[in-house]
């Protein structure tokens, strides 16, 4: 994470820290869940002050619907997605890798929406 940090700081202040490090009296941009109790239904246990109206909770787990850490976040005014994206654009990379073409993913969302409903 400070490796990330460090690399896109040309783009504005970037922080990275732990559990320890939450500052629950501020709003956060983007908050990340990619815990493994995530992968089975659960939640990190996260204060509520870190969510604002204007927050991205972003869970790395591909869910058919939304998640305890999305429900979480939607319920604290924030906005939330899921790790289908993430999945869409990986498998875009490496057919870039292995065939020479990079797909076109923009019409993949919706299809892959329209399935999992």
């Amino acid at each position: 994470a400070e490796t990330l940090a460090s690399l896109f700081s040309d783009l504005g202040s970037i922080t990275c820290g732990g559990y320890d490090d939450l500052n629950a009296d501020k709003a956060y941009d983007v908050i990340i869940n990619a815990t493994t109790p995530a992968a089975n239904g659960g939640m990190p246990k996260l204060p509520e002050g870190l969510v604002g109206a204007s927050t991205l909770v972003y869970d790395m787990t591909y869910a058919t619907s939304d998640t305890a850490f999305m429900k979480w976040g939607e319920s604290l005014g924030g906005l939330a997605s899921n790790g289908l994206g993430m999945l869409v654009e990986q498998a875009a990379e490496s057919y870039l890798i292995w065939e020479g073409v990079r797909p076109k993913t923009r019409l993949v969302y919706p299809r892959l929406h329209e399935m999992l409903s």
